[in-house]
């Protein structure tokens, strides 16, 4: 009984994730490839996969340095203007991954509205999490767990699609009207 325990507390918490973490940063580095950015390897690093998304919604890699403006977070301040700080740094870089992803989705010829399923499942997973951390919630995991699940879900099988799946290019509405003529 305690090593089954054990067992599927090594899944979840430690071959889950690297499978995740395995899956999101072949799928990214092969979205750069496909891209030609020259430093596709950069999707397998923590914080220059960021960069990466970053660099291919042609935005300058540098705005991944607004990550370090959330560990105002970790340093206890007596005044409470101070706990605003981390959404400085944390909701602008979200709106330029938003931005970025739209921006990769078009470029391989996907409907950009994909990169906002792609961030609403995010956000849900984000916030399954949180309500996990609190103990009046954990009554509710099994009803809970399945929304992460399928946030989880939806996000990589949106990002295996853009990465894997070539799309045809969209014809130009003035190309589909000349057709006709």
């Amino acid at each position: 009984m305690v090593e089954s325990f054990y067992v599927f507390w090594t899944l979840v918490l430690v071959v889950f994730p690297l499978a995740i973490y395995i899956y999101n940063s072949l799928a990214l580095m092969t979205i750069a490839k496909k891209l030609n950015h020259s430093h596709p390897w950069m999707a397998w690093i923590p914080f220059a996969n960021i960069a990466l998304i970053l660099q291919l919604g042609n935005f300058h890699w540098a705005w991944t340095f607004l990550v370090l403006i959330n560990l105002f977070n970790l340093i206890p301040f007596p005044w409470t203007w101070m706990f605003l700080i981390p959404l400085l740094g944390g909701i602008p870089l979200v709106v330029l991954l938003i931005i970025s992803t739209w921006r990769i989705y078009k470029a391989r010829n996907y409907p950009e509205w994909l990169s906002l399923i792609t961030a609403l499942s995010l956000l849900i997973l984000l916030s399954v999490l949180a309500l996990l951390s609190f103990s009046p919630f954990l009554l509710m995991i099994p009803y809970i767990m399945p929304i992460g699940l399928l946030a989880t879900s939806t996000y990589l099988i949106i990002l295996g699609l853009v990465a894997w799946k070539d799309q045809q290019s969209k014809p130009a509405v003035r190309e589909l009207f000349r057709a006709k003529e």
